[in-house]
């Protein structure tokens, strides 16, 4: 854990809404509102795990809604998001799947976050292997770049919430490089 936590996971300099909250292994936290793989962008909430982040692929950027599953645009839009994704010659890429088939804590009925999606929503899981990096630029914009294997995917946040996303992915040990600090990495 970066110096600025302590062994128990509580940060001891930041103010946020984590603070003082003790980190599980099935902590979750939303961290955005909407993904881009090669330009190519998606409305829906983006959460946060220890071990992963999940973004709902709910609107493409057109403006279109998903199509449920079984549908020949729900296929189509799968098929081309998977191969933006993980393309030729890739591996240890991200995966699209289905909401139905996330693990099953997360869609526990009694009080599984992920509960109230539809089935048949799509969700670009990456997992916490396959990035290099999460980088914070400026504070002027509000996205944060996931560097993966030669490729990059945008999350957008909100734009005045950026300190309680930087203090959860540092505490959860995901590699992040906030505007000149540096989280769970080398130099």
């Amino acid at each position: 854990m970066p110096e600025a936590f302590l062994a128990d996971g509580r940060n001891r300099v930041w103010d946020s809404e984590i603070r003082d909250a003790p980190l599980e292994k099935t902590s979750i936290f939303k961290i955005g509102y909407e993904v881009k793989v090669d330009r190519q962008g998606w409305s829906g909430p983006v959460f946060a795990t220890p071990d992963a982040i999940y973004c709902f692929l709910i609107i493409n950027s057109n403006g279109r809604f998903q199509v449920a599953v079984g549908g020949v645009l729900g296929g189509a839009i799968g098929g081309a998001i998977a191969g933006m994704v993980i393309g030729p010659g890739r591996t240890n890429s991200p995966s699209v799947g289905l909401v139905q088939n996330l693990p099953a804590h997360l869609l526990d009925p009694a009080n599984g976050p992920f509960r109230r999606y539809k089935q048949g929503t799509r969700v670009l899981t990456i997992r916490r292997s396959n990035v290099t990096e999460i980088v914070k630029a400026s504070a002027i914009n509000n996205t944060l770049r996931l560097h993966l294997e030669g490729q990059r995917i945008v999350i957008t946040h909100s734009l005045f919430k950026p300190s309680p996303v930087r203090d959860y992915l540092a505490a959860t040990g995901w590699p992040l490089r906030w505007r000149k600090q540096v989280f769970n990495m080398e130099g």
